[in-house]
């Protein structure tokens, strides 16, 4: 049997939900079909996330890793690897190297077939990018060449045909995959805060975009006397965020607890997972939440979870202002039980029928 090369191309394939999303697609790649290369930025190698993540990957797949820690330092070694690799598909997962692909194959640097996953509303990206007007345009240049495009939700989908020339075939949803039994194993010894009140819980990076900014100004506004807020996540905001809290004198409420090898055992322990994201996609942390029995409260700007709200999950709240965010928060009586609750997440976010489809898009282009 002739195998198929396909490389996943991403900086690293842990830390933000793209890389995640990436990693659990490769980890159920049949690798008896496909040969499978791993295409990563030298960076990864400082994080320890990364190297478990690489070291349970290394015994299935090709790992390269280019000499450089950002884009413009491994642009023309990437060049030199795409042509000696001659893959069939190259599937990547950021705008930034979507359009990157695009401009390679216009250059005929790659023949290769492109599949990308657009991780968040596009949209939004392009509203809260440096240069707008450029990023609009580079999209409208560059989705409309790519084989297939992944996104997370309906409400993504119709953005892209509202100002993408894309072709409607070459746009398939996919949820992301999410490995509920093994969260739900690492969250087995959950964290129990011992506080009377709410427990609220978030995590992410520690950057504008999740705006735990305004998360914790709205806590203050809260004035819930008894309730405690805990921010998992680590990032360029961090000493902005500490000295927010001190400002607000919320010490005694308020933690950042930092990055975590195991965040699932706190989300876990905890009664909401909140997020106060600017922009989003299709947020992983609160479909983990979800796995683990914990009810999410999101902003109006969380892509997909607003689409997922309006069917049939009622344990998401989402709110558009600070009123809704307080009245909801004000009636809510937690739901506290001796062990690890019931999940609360559907069957369309699990990894092997997230990869059966993945698979069957990547074949159709094959036969198209």
């Amino acid at each position: 049997m002739n195998k198929k090369h396909i490389v996943f191309f991403m900086p690293s394939l842990s830390g933000g939900g793209a890389e995640q999303v990436t990693f659990n697609l490769i980890k159920q790649m049949n690798t008896e079909k496909y040969n499978v290369t791993a295409l990563l930025f030298r960076r990864s190698l400082e994080d320890k996330k990364e190297k478990k993540n690489l070291k349970d990957l290394s015994n299935q797949i090709n790992i390269i890793e280019l000499e450089g820690s950002r884009l413009r330092e491994v642009f023309f070694e990437l060049i030199l690897k795409l042509r000696e690799l001659k893959p069939d598909i190259i599937f990547s997962s950021l705008a930034y190297l979507n359009m990157t692909l695009v401009i390679l194959k216009k250059l005929r640097v790659t023949s290769s077939l492109l599949a990308i996953r657009e991780a968040n509303m596009p949209e939004m990206n392009i509203s809260h990018s440096s240069y707008p007007r450029i990023m609009k345009t580079l999209y409208k240049w560059s989705y409309p060449c790519v084989d297939l495009v992944i996104v997370s939700s309906s409400m993504m989908k119709k953005e892209f045909l509202s100002f993408c020339n894309i072709e409607k075939e070459n746009i398939k949803i996919m949820m992301n995959p999410v490995d509920s039994d093994y969260l739900r194993s690492k969250a087995d010894d959950r964290i129990l805060f011992n506080n009377k009140g709410l427990r609220l819980i978030a995590s992410g990076s520690l950057t504008y975009q999740k705006g735990f900014d305004r998360l914790i100004r709205w806590f203050k506004e809260l004035d819930l006397s008894e309730a405690s807020l805990n921010i998992l996540g680590d990032g360029p905001e961090r000493d902005n965020l500490r000295n927010l809290i001190k400002h607000l004198k919320l010490e005694s409420q308020v933690s950042l607890l930092g990055y975590k090898k195991n965040p699932w055992k706190w989300v876990a322990g905890s009664d909401i997972l909140i997020l106060s994201s600017r922009w989003e996609g299709m947020p992983n942390v609160a479909l983990e939440s979800l796995a683990l029995g914990v009810p999410v409260v999101s902003s109006s700007e969380s892509g997909g979870l607003v689409e997922l709200s309006v069917k049939d999950y009622k344990s998401i709240f989402i709110y558009k202002t600070f009123e809704d965010l307080k009245s909801f928060l004000s009636k809510y009586t937690p739901m506290r039980t001796g062990e690890l609750k019931q999940s609360l997440l559907g069957k369309e976010f699990d990894q092997k029928e997230i990869y059966y489809l993945f698979e069957k898009n990547i074949d159709n282009l094959f036969i198209k």
